[in-house]
């Protein structure tokens, strides 16, 4: 009875543990759809999350067909520790998909794997990963630099066409290695042989605090879009076409600061590279390659890593368009081109320091950077254009906040008074729509820097007007500008003869704008101008020359009895009055006409006082005589009468 008893309880026990195998092998089941997904299962069909999921070992999910919806629901798939993630981190990813399309993966935190998201083709039939999106996830932690050289970053994606990645957070992924397909990177994308990896788009995502890259492609990748992007704190660059290969990409809209290494390197043909903020990108980092010397590209055995570059345009990346970037404060150089490289183009860009390159028409950028902030009172900061700084008397920058349509902004009077700058108001329609527009109004000592001759009759004051949308997209530009009332006085100058100069740079000349009066007051004389665009600026007095003759008809105001009475009570001697309108109002204004020599010149309060006495002499010599002709003519016509 004992033997039976024991071998029965070595059966039941061998029947416990084979009971616990089978369990664990049902987990790794098909699930989603209503099945509930555990650790290890494979999804084949909907699942929403609706608690955590810690899974210490393997893929916490993989993909098993096509056109499905993982939905995190706002929870997280958590790896514990990621381990040594050695090689291609292939067995230890949080979701794991092997060329199933039409997949959407959302509302997911990832953390503790070796991929955060692993994306891949089947390398076995060849089979490329189509219709990807994800959105709304956080992807962080992921990944390891222990253990031998590997490849896993927070999103892999090899193979991948017509996806979506956005609005997801992308921070903190390691990696090990120096290759181009070492791990480390924030989003990873790579093409594969005969296929490369096309038509993707990577928009609205935080991708920071990365080992190597932010975004970072290698292998023919081409026709994709990067778009709105905040990148930054990353090890190896911000964002980065490192292939020969890598076309036809828009890089576009994208904050890309304090990056190591490259803010955007191009490394392949016909990119666009356009309306970036690309600032305070630095040298050094893990990956310099400063200590074991650096290579062609910059860092560790061809990696991008090295100089604090802003724009980097280098390999075989030829015909790249940089248009309207602000790169700005970066360690090393803000846009540069590599020797060998061809048919880089580009315009209104803002830098501080180029290598072969230069903005169409320009030695350098269009705009230079300034040190300072603005700080949205009238600083000098933010953007300010080419002009040499020892030629700026004062600047002033003002943002608006949004252009759509019509526009008209007004100088503050505070600050009008403080800088002394003559433009008081511009207004134009922008045929796009633009945000936190800089605008920049410098007052000048002479003529613009780059400016080859100086504008024609008696300048009063050169500035410069810096509105960063191209001519061709603003329509009815205006600007009003005013002018002190001494200067037109001590000048001789009429008011009505005050015109704006403004520069052609295609024609190379200055050419005058039509020209009005505003509105007048005690202090300055103030106008309006039509303009064709926004560029330098001259604003001139025609026939300034004093007379030294005046004749006594020309010291006399034209003006009405009322006019005289006020003159006389309000307005001192020694200004000057001008033809600019006595009245603001619609109807009745009047104009006063200033004393004017025998050449038609205005002259001084002064000089009219003086000519004024000079022809009170002269009248009353003349009344002296005609009295005397008087007194004569009556003696002859007494001596005719007494004696006939």
């Amino acid at each position: 009875m004992y033997l039976i008893m024991r071998q029965s309880s070595v059966i039941l026990v061998l029947l416990l543990l084979a009971a616990g195998a089978g369990a664990g092998t049902v987990s790794a089941k098909d699930c989603g759809g209503g099945i509930v997904c555990e650790c290890g299962d494979t999804v084949v069909g909907d699942w929403t999350l609706t608690k955590d999921m810690v899974c210490p070992e393997g893929h916490c999910l993989i993909i098993g067909a096509d056109d499905i919806v993982i939905d995190g629901n706002g929870y997280a798939i958590d790896g514990v520790l990621q381990g040594t993630c050695d090689d291609f981190g292939i067995e230890r990813s949080g979701i794991y998909n092997k060329a199933y399309d039409g997949i959407t993966i959302r509302n997911l935190e990832i953390r503790n794997f070796c991929n955060g998201i692993y994306l891949r083709y089947d390398d076995e039939i060849g089979d490329t990963v189509e219709r990807i999106t994800i959105e709304n996830c956080e992807i962080h932690h992921n990944g390891a630099d222990t253990g031998d050289d590997n490849g896993v970053h927070g999103i892999k994606a090899i193979g991948v066409f017509e996806s979506t990645i956005r609005n997801n957070k992308v921070h903190d992924n390691k990696g090990k290695g120096d290759s181009c397909e070492s791990g480390g990177n924030g989003i990873f994308v790579m093409g594969i042989s005969g296929y490369g990896a096309w038509d993707n788009l990577i928009t609205g995502n935080e991708i920071y605090n990365n080992a190597k890259g932010g975004f970072f492609t290698k292998m023919m990748c081409r026709d994709t879009t990067v778009s709105h992007n905040e990148v930054y704190g990353n090890g190896q660059g911000g964002i980065i076409l490192r292939c020969k290969k890598s076309e036809a990409h828009t890089i576009v809209e994208n904050n890309v600061h304090e990056n190591y290494g490259s803010g955007i390197w191009v490394g392949g043909p016909d990119n666009i590279v356009r309306e970036n903020t690309v600032t305070g990108n630095g040298d050094g980092g893990p990956f310099s390659g400063f200590d074991g010397g650096e290579t062609e590209f910059g860092g560790v055995k061809g990696t991008v890593g090295g100089r604090g570059w802003g724009i980097k345009i280098c390999r075989e990346a030829h015909n790249t368009e940089v248009t309207e970037n602000t790169v700005c404060g970066n360690d090393y150089v803000d846009i540069e081109v590599c020797d060998g490289i061809t048919g880089t183009a580009g315009s209104e860009n803002a830098c501080g320091t180029t290598g072969n390159y230069n903005d169409d028409g320009r030695a350098g950028c269009t705009y230079r950077c300034s040190s300072q902030e603005d700080d949205g009172d009238g600083g000098d900061g933010g953007i300010t254009s080419t002009e040499d700084s020892d030629n700026i008397k004062a600047s002033y920058t003002m943002t608006i906040p949004v252009v759509d349509g019509f526009v008209e902004q007004e100088i503050d009077s505070d600050d009008l008074l403080e800088l002394k700058i003559p433009v008081t108001m511009i207004s134009f329609e922008s045929l796009r729509a633009a945000a936190d527009v800089v605008v920049r109004v410098e007052s000048l000592h002479d003529t613009a820097s780059g400016v080859d001759v100086p504008a024609t009759d008696l300048v009063y004051q050169n500035f410069n007007l810096d509105v960063p949308i191209p001519d061709d997209e603003i329509e009815d530009a205006k600007i009003r500008f005013r002018v002190e009332n001494w200067w037109i006085e001590e000048n001789g100058i009429d008011s009505m003869n005050i015109s704006l100069y403004r520069w052609d740079e295609d024609d190379s000349e200055w050419k005058r704008t039509p020209t009005t009066p505003a509105s007048y007051d005690e202090t300055y004389a103030s106008y309006e101008s039509s303009t064709p665009g926004f560029s330098h600026y001259a604003i001139s007095g025609v026939g300034g020359t004093k007379a030294a003759a005046p004749t006594p008809a020309a010291t006399a105001y034209t003006q009405t009895q009322t006019q005289s009475q006020l003159q006389s009570q309000s307005q001192p001697q020694s200004q000057s009055p001008d033809q600019a309108p006595v009245s603001s109002g619609d109807a009745g204004t009047t104009f006063r006409t200033a004393p004017h020599n025998a050449g038609g010149a205005m002259v001084s309060g002064n000089d009219a006082e003086e000519n004024g006495a000079d022809a009170a002499d002269a009248v009353m010599a003349h009344h002296f005589i005609a009295a005397y002709s008087l007194i004569g003519l009556l003696a002859f016509a007494y001596a005719l009468n007494t004696f006939r």
